[in-house]
């Protein structure tokens, strides 16, 4: 994995007043320290924040450059149960409740549970997501996250 080639971004408040870091970014109100190390089937990235005042972390976010072949295979662990827990396949489409469900979701509030919650989710072709942690998986290597 070229780590050199990822960006990493954390969302927090302090205060109730937003503030962004990124991996070469500093901040007055915290400070970061991300630590890639080798380990024996490849490498780790670690993120340490040390905040010298009271903050809210809203979101960490990391883009990484990797290469997925078709042949491979992505697990994402899902919110809640909400969505599938299963291994899928680069191309693969995440399903949705049907249409005929909307009376239901608006009658007994199931729109306030699950994924949505959290973020919008696109359910188009290789649009896949999950809450917190996934892996790739190719032939020779599995990547986790």
């Amino acid at each position: 994995m070229d780590w050199s080639r990822s960006t990493f971004d954390v969302k927090f408040e302090v205060e109730g007043t937003p503030f962004s870091l990124t991996s070469i970014q500093r901040s007055n109100h915290v400070k970061s320290e991300w630590i890639i190390t080798p380990v024996a089937c490849g490498s780790r990235m670690q993120l340490f924040l040390i905040p010298d005042v009271k903050v809210r972390i809203d979101e960490i976010r990391c883009d990484v450059d990797l290469k997925v072949k078709s042949d491979d295979t992505l697990f994402f662990n899902g919110y809640q149960s909400w969505t599938d827990s299963r291994e899928w396949h680069p191309k693969d489409k995440m399903p949705h409740l049907s249409s005929l469900a909307k009376p239901l979701i608006k009658k007994f509030n199931f729109d306030r549970y699950g994924d949505t919650v959290v973020r919008t989710i696109s359910h188009r072709r290789g649009h896949l997501h999950g809450f917190n942690f996934s892996k790739v998986r190719s032939k020779d290597q599995v990547n986790f996250f």
